[in-house]
């Protein structure tokens, strides 16, 4: 290093004429002498320190290899090739890159680090869609500094006049990153004829990071899988796939199973999800698209092994999505595959830009025992919707009706129960519902209300952007519990959704502020009134309790005059309590179907014949009834 210096310093005073230290030359003067002695001595160019290497003019033939050192460790007399901001540009910048020419960049950091890219420039002249002109190879899957680009995948080969042409961010999946940068013989030919065109080339800036938040945990030992990891302390952190926020390549599939402790569950919340998706043409494409990630996929399973995936495949942007195990085990299965829009195209529309701008995620994960247990009771297990923390379906099984004992839960959360009844063309159901330890919510009770609150939809309407129907606060003094009258609550149609959340005052210590959540499911004719029995059809109106009203068949809807079940008997009794009142009945609707009923002729040709018999199928019947 040494002998090298004093060469270096002898060959750039000598050409400069300048008698004075190197200590006292310019800092832009240095480096090009300093590319001038190396472009000099022929060959290979290299480097063992971060520097800024857009002083290199030509490089026909030549490696430009970058190091990654720390500050402390730059090597004497090279303090002037280890700045705060480094940057690598093409060959002459900020000037036009030169034709005719090839140089590779390669970019080495330390075993525990990845290095990283961000483009601030980018002008590469080149035709699409196979950049045939000058263009720019990216490759990131290199495991060691001197494997060969020849037989390492191709990130992606990179031209166009924009920004956008690139990834604006590029992270190695290793340690070694390398570019290789083409120019053919006309470039400059073809940019002298227009020259109000901005300055060929590109700038990036780049910076060598931590593995540590890639590669959490231990390597799963005997897994043919690249980046697989088995993540069991510290029980919260940060996790980024493999090479977030930058461009993720094909052909990849990383394995990362959480384990916690038997008392504990998981939850992932990303902050940060962008996977390639395919946007459909019409809606049911795009819906069917969304469904099945046919490309790139995030998968979880709620074990270690490939069982029990938790909801469906996931897709596309979802900011904020949380997903929980249901027990102690998490695995999530990040894949990327091929088919997408070609990376070698000249962009030119916001959809091809966004594909080679995908940056895989960024999630938070925790392991904790304050999460809601949901395998105590084991009712609740039933019910639970996977990857929820405590969100729960009940569906109804025919006539069913049950009790459901919700334990308490932690301060800050919301869990939502959705119950569902029977609806199709033959039946349909209404949800009723018990709740103890509540009362409705009043401004006496809202002190009550920062502890624990169930909000009620009984109209089915969702639960977002929706004002409930009702509100419920929880009575935390188990006197004033224990004599309170259970709420009663019934839906308007065949779903209930129930809303809990817990306030800073909710303490889940203390069990006695679980509540007991009784349910059934009855039968709805979609009759006004109640009828004399869950059982069966049958409905009475009293001129003493209202002299006039409507009412209709079964499941009769005004607006789509939907049809009325098969194999039902309905009987709607109209008294008149007084002796001076008589019923009148006034129908505005009627359409009841009548049987065809075919017969065969006697004659020789064998016409089928047929005719309406009245009333001899459906049919209403009134009867005066004298008592």
């Amino acid at each position: 290093a040494n002998w090298l210096r004093t060469l270096l310093q002898d060959f750039c005073f000598q050409s400069t004429k300048q008698q004075s230290s190197a200590a006292k030359m310019p800092r832009n003067q240095w480096q090009h002498c300093t590319a001038a002695f190396l472009l000099a001595t022929g060959g290979i160019v290299l480097f063992i320190a971060p520097g800024s290497y857009g002083f290199v003019d030509r490089c026909d033939g030549g490696i430009v290899e970058i190091h990654s050192w720390d500050s402390n460790q730059c090597p004497p007399g090279a303090a002037r090739l280890c700045p705060e901001d480094e940057f690598v540009t093409s060959p002459g910048w900020p000037k036009h890159y030169p034709e005719d020419l090839r140089c590779r960049y390669k970019l080495i950091g330390r075993s525990d680090e990845k290095v990283r890219l961000d483009f601030v420039e980018f002008n590469v002249e080149g035709l699409g869609p196979l950049c045939k002109k000058d263009f720019l190879d990216v490759h990131i899957q290199l495991k060691e500094a001197n494997a060969s680009v020849e037989t390492t995948p191709l990130l992606g080969r990179f031209c166009g006049h924009t920004i956008d042409a690139i990834p604006r961010t590029i992270v190695s999946q290793h340690s070694v990153l390398v570019m290789d940068f083409y120019s053919d013989k006309n470039t400059q030919r073809v940019y002298n004829n227009d020259m109000h065109m901005r300055v060929l080339g590109f700038k990036a800036k780049y910076t060598f990071v931590p593995k540590a938040k890639y590669e959490p945990g231990h390597r799963i030992l005997g897994s043919t899988n690249e980046c697989s990891y088995l993540i069991s302390s510290p029980e919260e952190g940060t996790l980024l796939s493999a090479t977030y926020p930058g461009l993720y390549p094909d052909n990849m599939h990383c394995v990362y199973i959480f384990q916690a402790k038997p008392n504990q569950r998981v939850r992932l919340v990303f902050e940060d999800l962008d996977l390639y998706e395919i946007a459909g043409e019409s809606i049911e494409q795009s819906v069917h698209v969304i469904d099945s990630c046919p490309v790139d996929v995030i998968r979880f399973y709620n074990s270690r092994e490939q069982r029990q995936q938790i909801q469906g495949d996931f897709c596309g942007s979802r900011p904020n999505l949380t997903i929980f195990s249901s027990g102690s085990e998490l695995r999530l299965d990040f894949i990327s595959g091929v088919g997408r829009v070609s990376r070698t195209r000249d962009l030119s529309s916001d959809s091809e830009s966004a594909e080679i701008q995908r940056r895989g995620f960024r999630l938070k994960y925790t392991m904790s025992d304050e999460f809601l247990r949901i395998d105590s009771p084991s009712a609740l297990m039933k019910y639970h919707l996977n990857g929820t923390e405590c969100d729960f379906l009940i569906e109804s099984q025919g006539r069913s009706q049950e009790q459901l004992f919700f334990p308490p839960v932690r301060p800050g959360t919301m869990c939502r129960i959705f119950l569902q009844g029977v609806h199709n063309r033959q039946k349909t159901e209404v949800v009723q519902v018990e709740l103890n330890r509540f009362v409705r919510n009043s401004n006496s009770e809202k002190r009550a209300c920062q502890s624990a609150t169930i909000s009620a939809y009984l109209k089915g309407q969702g639960l977002m952007n929706s004002r409930p129907d009702s509100r419920f606060c929880q009575l935390q003094d188990d006197s004033a519990a224990s004599t309170a009258k259970p709420i009663s609550l019934r839906s308007e149609g065949p779903q209930m959704f129930l809303e809990l959340r817990t306030g800073s005052e909710f303490s889940n210590s203390d069990s006695s502020k679980g509540f007991v959540l009784r349910y059934r499911f009855i039968t709805d004719y979609g009759i006004p009134g109640v009828p004399l029995s869950e059982d069966i059809c049958q409905f009475t109106y009293h001129s003493s309790q209202s002299s006039r009203g409507l009412t209709n068949s079964p499941l009769f809807n005004s607006r789509t005059k939907a049809h009325y079940p098969n194999n039902i008997t309905c009987l709607l009794r109209f008294i008149a309590d007084r002796p001076d009142e008589l019923v009148r009945i006034r129908f505005t609707h009627f359409y009841v179907e009548d049987f065809y009923v075919e017969s065969l002729n006697n004659d020789k040709r064998h016409h089928s014949t047929g005719s309406y018999v009245t009333c001899v199928g459906d049919r209403v019947e009134l009867f005066d009834i004298y008592e």
